[in-house]
């Protein structure tokens, strides 16, 4: 494949010793394929999806380490871009975590696109809460034929992580961090501290670590089908809240907030306050995020006028983070009061 004869440099650094490969012999890592850039095939010009893209990984994998005994148990439950992930196709994704046992691998690789990356590692990092195998997302922003594709080297730092028996958890591999924009370090990143690339870059953002309680059975086991009832709002100058038509069968909007917390309170019908009415009349769980945590020494009126009214604050949350709560909570609970109060509680 001459698309990749200069990958050589991508597995510089990457060395196993030979505990860490008989712990390999021992177990198979699950290979899970969803598609994206790094499962993508390029056909005059264009880049999508397609079954079966994802194997380029392991290929190139064995031809640079030819004496690895590393056993892959391959699955593809998804073949998707990630932009066009649904809820949907996540219930699928999560049956197909669901269906592994444990016990039975030394740890599971997921290749996803970089759209969403953030909301699924999120959304599993809750999922999988308390998980003893070690989760990893890899992703590429070149297809995997394009000599400079850093997925290769993304799913080698995986494959190395589970050998080395990294800690239980959700992480992305990742080597395009905003916080470290010249290096080609291999990453871990704790799923629940992933966000979104920011505009117009290819770098991830790495957030504090969320509040919440640790350990316990991870609810996956327990967890309902996932349903599309969260709807996002997103403030902006000129915002008119009588414009916004929420779909039928929402039960949650998450409201994002400008960075200093705050959102247009002028103005009854048009602002905030008119919205936030329309949300509670209906039944629907009203959300803040990023919401401010207390302490400052001050926070503009404006803030202070957000909350109240059964409105619920998440407070150390990223968007991303925050969709996949109450996502989590409304198919925990049908009660919109005790899917806040499972967030207070466990997530406050």
């Amino acid at each position: 494949m001459g698309e990749n004869e200069n990958l050589e440099d991508f597995f510089a650094g990457m060395r196993y010793n030979k505990g860490e490969w008989e712990e390999l012999r021992m177990k198979p890592i699950a290979l899970l394929y969803t598609g994206g850039t790094i499962g993508a095939r390029v056909t005059d010009g264009a880049a999508d999806a397609a079954p079966g893209g994802g194997r380029l990984l392991t290929e190139v994998f064995r031809r640079r380490h030819p004496d690895s005994p590393a056993v892959f148990d391959e699955r593809e439950p998804l073949t998707t871009l990630s932009e066009n992930m649904t809820v949907e196709k996540w219930n699928t994704l999560l049956d197909a975590l669901r269906g592994l046992e444990p016990a039975a691998f030394a740890g599971v690789i997921l290749t996803h696109g970089t759209d969403t990356l953030a909301y699924t590692a999120n959304l599993l990092a809750l999922a999988l809460e308390g998980t003893a195998l070690p989760v990893i997302l890899v992703s590429s922003h070149t297809p995997p034929t394009d000599p400079a594709a850093n997925g290769h080297r993304h799913f080698a730092a995986a494959v190395q992580a589970i050998a080395q028996g990294h800690p239980g958890g959700v992480y992305a591999a990742l080597s395009d961090l905003a916080d470290a924009p010249e290096s080609r370090e291999v990453r871990l990143i704790p799923g629940e501290r992933l966000t979104q690339c920011a505009g117009l870059t290819d770098r991830f953002g790495v957030a504090p670590a969320p509040p919440g309680k640790r350990g316990g059975e991870p609810p996956l086991r327990r967890l309902p089908p996932l349903a599309a009832c969260v709807a996002q709002v997103w403030p902006y100058p000129g915002l008119d809240y009588r414009t916004i038509a929420l779909p039928e069968g929402t039960r949650a909007v998450l409201h994002g907030l400008y960075h200093s917390g705050t959102a247009c309170m002028e103005g009854v019908a048009t602002g905030f306050p008119g919205f936030a009415a329309r949300c509670r009349d209906a039944g629907m769980l009203l959300a803040l995020c990023p919401a401010r945590r207390e302490g400052a020494d001050y926070r503009y009126a404006s803030a202070a006028g957000l909350e109240g009214g059964g409105v619920l604050p998440l407070p150390g949350n990223t968007m991303e983070r925050a969709y996949a709560l109450l996502l989590i909570a409304c198919a925990l609970y049908k009660d919109n009061d005790e899917a806040a109060a499972f967030i207070r509680e466990r997530y406050g």
